[in-house]
C-alpha cells in the first residue's frame, strides 16, 4: 500500500510539473513576472495570423512546438536583440525577457493603423487606398 501511495503521489506531482503553464505558475518568482506582463495579440499581415506584443515590444514567430506551444523572438532580432518568449494556447509561460533596445511605439502604431484600414476595407468593401485617402483628408482638415 505504501508503494502504491508513493507511486500515485509521484505520478500526480510529475503531471503538475511537466505541464508548462502549471510549471511556471508553481514558481512564484516567475509567476510574478508573468502576471505583471501586458501581453496582447494583434492581427498579422497574412490571413489568420496573430503576433504578440508584450510590454510594447512586438514579437515574430520563431517556431511551433508540440501541442499549442509557440516560440517567439523579438521583431528586432536582426538588430541583435535576443529576447524570446514562449506561449501555450496564447498564454505567456516564459519570464518577461530583457531587450537591448527601446520599444518601437511608432512602428506599432503604424502597424495597428494598417491593420485597421485592412479590416475596414474588408467590412465596407471599399479599396484600402480610398479609405487611407479619406483618413488623410480628415486628419489634414483637423
Amino acid at each position: 500500500n505504501i508503494k502504491f501511495i508513493f507511486f500515485f503521489f509521484f505520478f500526480v506531482i510529475s503531471q503538475v510539473i511537466t505541464t508548462p503553464s502549471r510549471l511556471y505558475k508553481a514558481c512564484s518568482h516567475r509567476a510574478s513576472h508573468i502576471m505583471s506582463a501586458n501581453l496582447q495579440f494583434v492581427p498579422g499581415k497574412r490571413a489568420n495570423t496573430e503576433y504578440p506584443i508584450l510590454n510594447r515590444y512586438r514579437f515574430v514567430k520563431n517556431r511551433s512546438g508540440d501541442n499549442l506551444t509557440v516560440y517567439w523572438k523579438c521583431s528586432s532580432w536582426r538588430s541583435g536583440c535576443t529576447a524570446r518568449i514562449t506561449t501555450v494556447d496564447r498564454q505567456l509561460i516564459s519570464p518577461v525577457p530583457e531587450h537591448n533596445h527601446e520599444p518601437d511605439v511608432a512602428g506599432n502604431q503604424v502597424y495597428d493603423a494598417k491593420n485597421m484600414l485592412k479590416r475596414r476595407a474588408e467590412i465596407t468593401g471599399l479599396p484600402t487606398k480610398r479609405l487611407a485617402a479619406d483618413l488623410c483628408s480628415t486628419l489634414c482638415a483637423e
